[in-house]
């Protein structure tokens, strides 16, 4: 199965270290309005020195930013750290902090097509500040106000302009607080874990459980056998309505702009808008979380099926792929003498911008992919009859088709506006969803 990430944050609870004379910590409880020990803060690259105390910033907002190479929102929101930094100058400072070797770091920095011409602080090889303030999810942001108080603990959403200079001005931040539950085990059922209930191999039935959004769980999609019960168990935690048909349709379509017609009323229901607010709030209202405990024999297929009657059922629902005549953009490719070739070993794929454009070392299906995420847009289909990787680089990102032709132009391909039937995910509403009563009992 495709796994899905979705980032969820949520409210906190942290670890504060109490130095002793020698600067060897104890681990006491921090909470939010806490002031934090002065340790000192090791292995810090591209900064005027390679320690700092927590000290060392009072009098400014200091934001503890940790990030891995491996966290793709990580990456994006370090250069809009340092500008944060530029813009605030000595008032508040954003402090990137990883776990990672200083070797891996610096490699990752130097070769990284988005990173490469940014000069990135960062605190390496942390192996304090992550006991300190502890989590299990990233993006993870730490605000300590310029008392030296911890204030809030969100992900990097929240690291805006306009958030700092409110907290700046003294303003008390009104937003949920992250808390990773540190102690979830994923290898565990999520219901009825600990109630020591010992079942003889064969007997069990069968038990389903549907809720709305699970606080402090990250998103997840595994299937688990349990030998000695002889079970198999299915989660589905914290996923929208259409991640949850993907899976239970096998198709890619409602993942697709272009190839799905949802109720125009209450679109901001199934897919996120900005205009909607903060991503992480708008999940919690909108996610719902499934596990099936069912005999090792039951199919994958069983089960979905099952998981599809109960969301219809519940949210008043219905999803299912329809053929529909459409106009759509034809992507061909005419005999041309340009081969297409490709400058890098790896699809890199940029489309920030605020940053240099470029999609590198892709195939046609991946710009039918990308194009096909646009809203209210015509559906587009690959017919290129071609694998072979290229390279495109932008000055500005094209918007209409005539301007993807004008760039593919050169390497051969163009778009034909055309008439076809294709396969489109149709989800409709029985009756108001926002009044559904099964929705409120679920999401309250």
């Amino acid at each position: 199965m495709k796994k899905l990430t979705i980032y969820i944050v949520l409210a906190t609870l942290c670890l504060k270290l109490t130095a002793s004379a020698q600067d060897k910590p104890t681990i006491t409880t921090l909470k939010i309005g806490d002031i934090v020990p002065d340790i000192t803060i090791n292995n810090i690259i591209n900064y005027p020195a390679k320690t700092a105390k927590i000290s060392a910033f009072k009098g400014k907002l200091l934001i503890l930013d940790f990030w891995d190479t491996w966290c793709s929102s990580c990456i994006k929101f370090l250069p809009q750290a340092n500008t944060l930094n530029r813009t605030f100058l000595d008032r508040a400072y954003i402090l990137p902090v990883t776990g990672q070797k200083l070797e891996n770091i610096q490699n990752f920095l130097l070769s990284s097509a988005f990173l490469k011409s940014y000069k990135i602080t960062s605190v390496v090889n942390d192996q304090v500040l992550t006991k300190l303030f502890p989590h299990n999810q990233l993006p993870h942001e730490v605000w300590i106000d310029p008392q030296g108080k911890l204030i809030a603990v969100t992900t990097d959403e929240y690291v805006t302009a306009q958030n700092i200079e409110q907290v700046l001005k003294g303003q008390k931040p009104l937003w949920d607080f992250k808390n990773d539950k540190l102690d979830y085990n994923a290898d565990k059922p999520l219901f009825f874990s600990d109630n020591n209930v010992k079942l003889k191999p064969g007997s069990f039935l069968y038990s389903t459980a549907f809720t709305g959004y699970l606080e402090g769980v990250p998103p997840a999609q595994q299937v688990k056998t349990d030998t000695p019960t002889q079970t198999k168990r299915f989660s589905f935690v914290n996923q929208p309505v259409l991640n949850l048909y993907a899976l239970i349709l096998n198709s890619g379509l409602p993942f697709m702009a272009t190839r799905r017609i949802l109720p125009t009323d209450h679109s901001n229901v199934y897919v996120y808008a900005a205009q909607s607010g903060y991503y992480d709030e708008w999940l919690k209202t909108h996610t719902y979380s499934y596990e099936a405990i069912v005999p090792v024999g039951f199919s994958e297929s069983e089960v979905l099926k099952q998981l599809q009657l109960q969301i219809e059922y519940l949210l008043k629902i219905k999803g299912s792929v329809q053929e529909r005549e459409t106009d759509c953009w034809i992507l061909k490719r005419k005999d041309s003498p340009a081969t297409l070739q490709t400058a890098y070993a790896k699809k890199d794929i940029q489309l920030n911008p605020n940053h240099p454009l470029f999609t590198h070392h892709i195939q046609a299906a991946d710009l039918e992919w990308l194009l096909n995420q646009k809203e209210n847009a015509i559906p587009v289909i690959n017919e290129s009859a071609t694998t072979a990787p290229f390279d495109l680089d932008f000055k500005t990102l094209p918007v209409t088709i005539g301007e993807w032709n004008v760039v593919l132009k050169p390497l051969g391909f163009e778009f034909i506006k055309q008439t076809r039937k294709l396969d489109m995910f149709v989800l409709t509403e029985e009756r108001d969803l926002i009044s559904s009563p099964a929705l409120e009992s679920i999401t309250r």
